[in-house]
């Protein structure tokens, strides 16, 4: 079981389906297992024993902790969670970027006043409007994208329609371009998320948790 589990913890309990449940602390812990109560002293939920859960956590530093569980006994004071797995760690400065192959479109936006002004450069092949790119993975806190000119360090850039689930809502996102870099005659962009509120950066978190998930079940052959 992972070590990033504390007694004292605070964790938002999911359903497999990702639809919350109620806020957790863990309140006591064994090697295989944990005891989650309710964060506010209250009962918490009936739960079907052998049910899935997913369980986020949030650390000290700002690294949100994602995993999934198994419900192996129930009071109205605790859920005891055992065979906990698939762990990840999103941090807010290194996150983890999944793999995608999306495509999209860039559109270079002017500067906002007092923003840092865009890298000059005298390179011929600089995006000057909107650009088809492709997302070649994203995370909560960024994205890199490829295409066939060169926007500037620093530009602002909004990307189209990205879409992770032909049934889930799309993401339209906004970012600031933090490095560029030629390969084979395209051009690479790492680039940090501005704008992005709480609620779309919880959505991103579970989005990437389900490709995450479905990945590990095509790896293993489910």
């Amino acid at each position: 079981m992972s070590s990033e589990l504390k007694v004292g913890m605070r964790l938002e309990m999911l359903s497999e389906n990702q639809t919350p449940l109620f806020k957790g602390v863990i309140s006591k812990k064994d090697d295989e297992c944990i005891w989650v109560s309710h964060a506010e002293g209250s009962e918490v939920p009936p739960v079907v024993y052998n049910s899935r859960v997913r369980l986020k956590g949030y650390k000290k530093d700002d690294n949100i902790l994602i995993l999934c569980g198994t419900v192996l006994g129930s009071t109205p004071l605790f859920w005891k969670i055992g065979q906990i797995s698939e762990f990840s760690i999103f941090n807010k400065r290194e996150n983890y970027r999944h793999p995608v192959a999306i495509v999209t479109t860039a559109r270079r936006l002017p500067n906002r006043p007092g923003e840092e002004p865009e890298e000059e450069t005298e390179e011929e092949c600089v995006a000057v409007g909107t650009e088809q790119c492709a997302v070649v993975n994203i995370s909560i806190g960024g994205v890199l994208f490829c295409c066939d000119h060169r926007f500037p360090v620093n530009a602002t850039v909004q990307l189209g329609e990205i879409r992770f689930y032909p049934d889930h809502l799309p993401f339209f996102l906004r970012c600031k371009v933090l490095r560029a870099s030629e390969q084979d005659g395209r051009y690479f962009h790492g680039c940090r998320f501005i704008d992005l509120g709480r609620k779309e950066q919880e959505r991103m978190v579970r989005e990437i948790f389900l490709m995450q998930r479905d990945e590990i079940r095509r790896r293993n052959g489910r």
